[in-house]
């Protein structure tokens, strides 16, 4: 690496402008910038109706932009698109009641909360606001048995802070009131929940601690049945459910299950059958190589039955989310199981009309922003009924390729790789690190801001090394115990990968992470001799300091093999902080950016990581943003974050090689 000229100074708070770019209004012949990416629409959400001829989807501008309720229709006299303004600011929880009359969504962030209502044919209106000692964190509508009757009433799931309590409260949605408390369930910190066909049960993924951590403690199953109006626990010992679904008959509950007491566990996920009586789990994938649902529960997707015995779920398959369908034998096991789609695409947010013989699906890849799908039942055959981006789309999107290439000890791995539409070949490339360990690189679109760096001339490379999910529980437990060991070598083999298949500039490669990818980019900035610059967002410098502060501590104990006290030679070894220490030679020009109110990774990580590289006349800087917690959220923070680091990377690869004075940087050669 060549030497670079001392860039030390103060911390930069919050200072650095946005990105330079604006957006391009929509011009079809202006070339697609950042700005238009952020701006794109969002579906939050979308819910068929029970006779799956309407739906609504919950869509939003950008991040934080105006937000919108769709109505779609369709039938013999064509489709219709309905779209109704909303105030812009977090929905959940969109549903039906049972004939698909009438849809209750909430609006808002704890504490505090407002339930909306929309009727067919009819506009969005307020139905009522909670308050702010008391919050709606669920709301469906129960019809027979749970209704005392046939008409059906709504219900809502609420947790209030002081009693600390969870209770389950009627709600007349035509008076705009909560009514009469049903049930009252003590301090139980409720998760997800699953209200039983014939409306006699509902269940609930919960855990009576007083105050659930991500570590430590167990989601079990709990059973709330309306003629006895009481809640039993169903499950014990340990478990991580997730996802509970009644099975069609009302005599199960399908979950998501873990046998692990911590989230950070590498332990697989697989669909389980709990049986109500005895509290038994069968599982129904033990067969199925990959863990099932996305994310560290597996809790982001519904489980969907389409009919008496076959169910659906959006499960990550090595980059893509896929449809898993399962099909039960008369016993309730698993008879078969098989993957519906190919690998090239995001599904998500599944909703099932049954009787209808119908789904609804958002779609997305890495060149295909969000759009909704209506799909046929058996045969999976869809349509696209909502298309919020078509206009993007035609903007010259970055093309993009799954990169096979091999990493430490021979191991195959994968990644996604964009090139920049309107440049060539090689290129200045960036290869950007997924957080975790235990998460993975996917084909969402504009996953780790893929499609932006692409606009702004890089190829980006999104590698899912050794630790990823996706892959199975072997190769997801494969860091275990080696955090910043072997995956450098799978990181360096990435970078020879662009470079041997011509697509990146050697003297140009530049490496860029958050949270555990943020660590990564700390070590690899230290160790590897391939990258000219680095950013590393939220990451770990000092894993013994992480262990004493962090709300995820375990993960240090996954990772490292046991605690600072058992493993004391390799806390040290795998601490970025500390190999500084002993660092002879140069390093990569480092970029800090960290929330000020992160509790995973406290951001006194990388201010301590950035004075000792400071003191040591290393170059560094360091963009501390106030407000924020661990994930950078909000359109004017990522543009913060991104625009440093594009300036960071443009300041260093435009300095001439030891070699002599290389291409203009940031962009290849224009097609």
């Amino acid at each position: 690496m060549s030497v670079v000229p001392l860039l030390v100074g103060l911390a930069t708070r919050a200072a650095l402008l946005p990105l330079s770019v604006l957006p391009s209004d929509g011009d079809p012949a202006a070339p697609l910038q950042p700005a238009d990416l952020f701006s794109r629409t969002y579906v939050g959400s979308a819910a068929l109706a029970p006779d799956g001829r309407h739906a609504l989807a919950l869509e939003m501008e950008g991040v934080g932009g105006p937000a919108r309720l769709v109505a779609l229709e369709w039938g013999k006299r064509g489709a219709t698109r309905t779209v109704h303004e909303l105030p812009a600011d977090d929905w959940s929880a969109l549903s039906y009641d049972a004939k698909g009359e009438v849809a209750l969504l909430l609006r808002g962030a704890l504490p505090g909360c407002e339930l909306w209502g929309i009727e067919a044919g009819g506009a969005p209106r307020r139905i009522l606001s909670p308050g702010a000692s008391s919050r709606i964190f669920d709301v469906f509508h129960a019809a027979n048995g749970a209704a005392g009757g046939d008409g059906g009433r709504w219900l809502a799931l609420l947790e209030s802070e002081e009693p600390r309590e969870a209770l389950l409260q009627a709600v007349d949605v035509e008076h705009g009131v909560l009514g009469e408390v049903v049930a009252r369930f003590g301090p139980l910190s409720i998760r997800e929940r699953a209200l039983a066909p014939d409306g006699s049960a509902l269940a609930l993924v919960a855990t009576d601690a007083p105050s659930f951590r991500v570590e430590g403690d167990a989601l079990d199953l709990w059973l709330f049945e309306f003629a006895a109006g009481r809640a039993r626990k169903v499950t014990g010992g340990g478990l991580q459910l997730a996802k509970p679904t009644f099975t069609p008959d009302s005599g199960a509950v399908v979950c998501a299950l873990q046998e692990a007491r911590n989230a950070v566990s590498s332990a697989k996920r697989d669909l389980a059958r709990i049986d109500l009586a005895t509290g038994r789990a069968t599982r129904l994938t033990s067969d199925v190589p990959i863990s099932i649902g996305n994310g560290i529960f597996g809790a982001d997707e519904r489980i969907v039955f389409v009919d008496e015995r076959t169910l659906l779920v959006p499960t990550q398959r090595g980059l893509a989310d896929d449809l898993l369908e399962v099909v039960l034998d008369a016993q309730g096991g698993a008879a078969s199981w098989r993957w519906r789609t190919d690998g090239r695409a995001a599904w998500s947010r599944l909703s099932a009309a049954p009787g209808a013989r119908r789904l609804l699906a958002i779609e997305s890849g890495p060149a295909r922003p969000d759009r909704v799908r209506l799909l046929e039942w058996p045969s999976l055959e869809s349509r696209v009924v909502e298309d919020p981006n078509e206009g993007l789309v035609q903007r010259g999107l970055a093309p993009w390729r799954v990169v096979s290439f091999r990493g430490a000890d021979e191991l195959p791995l994968d990644g996604l790789l964009l090139e920049p539409a309107e440049f060539a070949a090689p290129y200045p490339a960036l290869i950007v690190l997924h957080g975790g360990s235990a998460g993975r690189s996917t084909l969402r679109f504009n996953d780790n801001f893929a499609q932006a760096w692409a606009s702004l001339g890089y190829a980006v490379f999104a590698p899912n090394l050794r630790g990823s999910d996706g892959y199975g529980a072997d190769f997801l437990a494969m860091n275990v115990g080696d955090f910043g060991g072997r995956e450098l070598a799978d990181l360096d083999a990435a970078a020879d990968a662009l470079v041997a298949l011509g697509v990146a500039d050697a003297r140009r490669l530049f490496v860029l992470g958050h949270s555990y990818g943020g660590y990564l980019a700390e070590m690899a900035a230290l160790r590897s001799t391939k990258f000219r610059a680095a950013c590393a967002a939220a990451g770990v410098s000092d894993w013994t300091s992480f262990y004493a502060t962090s709300d995820l501590s375990a993960l240090a104990v996954v990772g490292l093999g046991g605690t600072p006290d058992q493993q004391p030679d390799l806390y040290r070894a795998r601490s970025p902080a500390r190999l500084l220490e002993s660092l002879a030679g140069e390093c990569a020009p480092l970029l800090f950016v960290h929330g000020q109110r992160d509790r995973r990774v406290p951001v006194e990580q990388s201010e301590r990581m950035f004075a000792a590289m400071a003191r040591r006349e290393r170059p560094c800087e360091l963009l501390s943003l106030p407000g924020v917690g661990h994930v950078i959220r909000g359109r004017e923070n990522v543009e913060k974050w991104l625009g440093a680091a594009d300036r960071w990377f443009r300041r260093f690869g435009e300095e001439p090689p030891e070699t002599g004075v290389g291409p203009p940087f940031p962009r290849g050669n224009r097609r």
